[in-house]
């Protein structure tokens, strides 16, 4: 490569007519609301290994207990889950986003009156309350990201590029 063929910060380029990009090279989505009430904090475990050989496929997100859960991107709540002993989830939600990316929040204290399976919702609306649920040793939300409904990837990257837990509300 030279100078004159190396790519640069700013440069533009342009893929040939009918060039399509891979569904799995797609890993990236723009969050339209922080997915809890700050003030919290979350660290990086993600691949962290957990107990029965799972990978930890999420963010958790530490605040103080009952802080309010927002829906991150307009869309509908596709599935509510229960906190019922053999789920380790607890009380969560997956949002289905007008984009096909999904959002599961999980170890919610619990769910607001008027919403449920099926429901509505915009960015920044109330879903839920941060919880410890389910097999959570304290207060938090767990959080991932599915861009496009597919696997879940990374949410470090992309909960910091909306404001991480900069923002006392929902709106990123």
């Amino acid at each position: 490569a030279t100078a004159s063929t190396m790519i640069h910060p700013g440069d533009r380029i342009a893929l040939p007519a009918g060039a399509e990009v891979p569904a799995a090279s797609i890993n990236w989505v723009d969050l339209e609301a922080l997915p809890t009430q700050g003030p919290c904090w979350y660290g990086d475990t993600w691949h962290a290994r957990r107990e029965g050989g799972r990978l930890h496929t999420g963010v958790d997100i530490f605040t103080r207990p009952n802080q309010y859960v927002y829906a991150v991107a307009d869309g509908r709540l596709t599935e509510r889950y229960w906190d019922i002993p053999e789920r380790i989830s607890g009380n969560a939600w997956m949002l289905t986003a007008d984009d096909g990316s999904q959002y599961f929040y999980a170890h919610l204290y619990g769910f607001p009156p008027g919403i449920g399976t099926g429901s509505r919702v915009e960015a920044g609306q109330i879903i839920g309350w941060v919880g410890g649920t389910g097999n959570a040793s304290a207060a938090h939300l767990h959080f991932e990201i599915r861009p496009g409904g597919a696997s879940p990837v990374k949410p470090n990257p992309i909960l910091d590029a909306a404001g991480g837990c900069n923002a006392a509300h929902g709106a990123a």
